[in-house]
């Protein structure tokens, strides 16, 4: 891996996102996205509310005491887990819900071309394409 690559990778994309044996399982795991062309893949990085991966929406709980959010996890019949950035979750007894509902936006940053360079994030898109 580039050392680029592997900077930005570790340093945004293992945060919410498994691929190669690294990071966790919040978004999709990038081994599915390889067959994508890179322009499609760029996109989905800069824009990550124009596509989101089913089973990866965000939602919105909120609660007696709080409002969360994140990525709906495991389901019981009497809790519902969160789940966030470095695999942290959040688990929500039913009991204590008032509300809960799916948003429209990504629970992926919007601002991911500010934490590299055109440089670094043309490595990161070779790695997506070409790592194992």
């Amino acid at each position: 891996m580039p050392r680029a690559a592997a900077k930005v990778f570790k340093s945004v994309c293992v945060k919410c996102h498994r691929f190669a044996g690294l990071g966790v399982q919040v978004g999709p795991d990038l081994a599915t996205v390889q067959n994508q062309p890179k322009q499609a893949l760029l996109e989905d990085i800069l824009m990550p509310n124009k596509t989101i991966a089913q089973g990866y929406e965000a939602y919105v709980v909120v609660t007696t005491g709080a409002n969360l959010d994140g990525v709906l996890g495991a389901q019981t019949p009497t809790t519902i887990a969160l789940r966030h950035e470095d695999g942290k979750e959040d688990i929500v007894q039913r009991k204590d819900i008032k509300d809960m509902y799916v948003t429209n936006v990504s629970a992926m940053p919007g601002d991911l071309e500010s934490r590299s360079t055109s440089s670094q994030m043309a490595d990161l898109l070779e790695f997506l394409k070409t790592a194992h």
